[in-house]
């Protein structure tokens, strides 16, 4: 929405306020204030089963921190609003050997009509699908008419190829 300038008076400010960012930015903390924790309850009404239950509650919350959980939620919140879909994606990190929470974009996201098939469209370097895919090497090279050279046994040798092209991310 833009100022028309002729129907302002002269005490009126020519400044445009973005309405829809703050009422965002307003209500994300509201929403998000009193975030869900965890509860976990004692399999049997026994000390013990009642222990172990604290403390998975415990662990739970620690990695519910560790995480910086809250401001995935906070996104995710901005993104309902926004966009009425937020997600959260789970995945393993083999590095540091977790279960690693993030959020993504709904824009780079394809849901099929009945909810069936989901997916994401994500945008890596072809040097990280080169260290991903090792044995589709020749099948990657092929499909990105990347240039490179073969090594004593007549295969592609993935260290020459230039590292610009190895940046490009696809």
């Amino acid at each position: 929405k833009q100022i028309e300038r002729r129907k302002l008076r002269d005490y009126q400010s020519r400044v445009v306020e973005n309405v829809i960012f703050q009422s965002v930015e307003t209500i994300v903390p509201i929403i998000t204030s009193k975030p869900p924790e965890p509860v976990v309850q004692a399999a049997k009404d026994t000390p013990e089963s009642e222990e172990l239950a604290k403390q998975n509650q415990k662990v739970l919350l620690a990695m519910y921190e560790e995480q910086k959980m809250k401001g995935k939620f906070q996104m995710i919140a901005r993104h309902l609003i926004l966009y009425r879909l937020g997600i959260l994606k789970y995945k393993y990190d083999p590095e540091t050997d977790k279960i690693v929470t993030e959020y993504v974009r709904p824009q780079n996201v394809i849901v099929e009509k009945h909810g069936d098939f989901i997916a994401e469209f994500i945008e890596e370097p072809i040097s990280d699908i080169l260290k991903k895919f090792p044995e589709k090497l020749d099948e990657i090279i092929k499909q990105f008419g990347l240039k490179v050279k073969k090594d004593e046994q007549g295969n592609n040798d993935p260290t020459t190829i230039e590292s610009k092209v190895l940046a490009t991310k696809i």
